[in-house]
């Protein structure tokens, strides 16, 4: 029904003359593959509230695992990441929003400078107190 709801809506304002740059949806798979495939001039973006609740819950079964308890006490920052990631980046420029969500693996284990990724080399925000997850941990790079 939302797929139909996009392609009716989009043939209209094209009957209007009236150009889509960008949409944003939910993680409706149809809808991505429907613009994909149809209208490749429109950028796509998923609504990050709709990224973010999903990750919340794979995070929740993660955390859930014995010995992943940690996970819990990180869940509500790790969305927050998300988040800045989304607002703090360019929309056009995937490469830093994906150099800077990488940097959350260092950045769960106390490591804020040297992030790999040449586009996003250090953290930004101020010194934090908290507690970290051990270097090397299996599940930090599971996240």
């Amino acid at each position: 029904m939302e797929c139909e709801g996009i392609k009716r809506s989009l043939e209209k304002l094209k009957k209007l003359k009236i150009k889509v740059h960008v949409l944003v949806t939910d993680r409706h798979l149809m809808i991505a593959k429907y613009i994909r495939e149809n209208w490749a001039t429109i950028k796509h973006f998923f609504d990050v509230w709709h990224v973010a609740k999903g990750l919340k819950k794979k995070l929740t079964v993660l955390g859930n695992k014995k010995g992943n308890e940690l996970v819990h006490v990180w869940i509500k920052s790790i969305t927050n990441h998300l988040y800045w990631v989304a607002d703090s980046s360019n929309g056009d420029d995937g490469d830093l929003a994906l150099a800077k969500w990488e940097s959350l693996a260092g950045h769960l284990q106390n490591r804020h400078a040297r992030h790999p990724n040449k586009l996003y080399r250090k953290c930004t925000h101020p010194k934090v107190k908290r507690k970290w997850f051990k270097p090397g941990v299996h599940y930090v790079y599971s996240l």
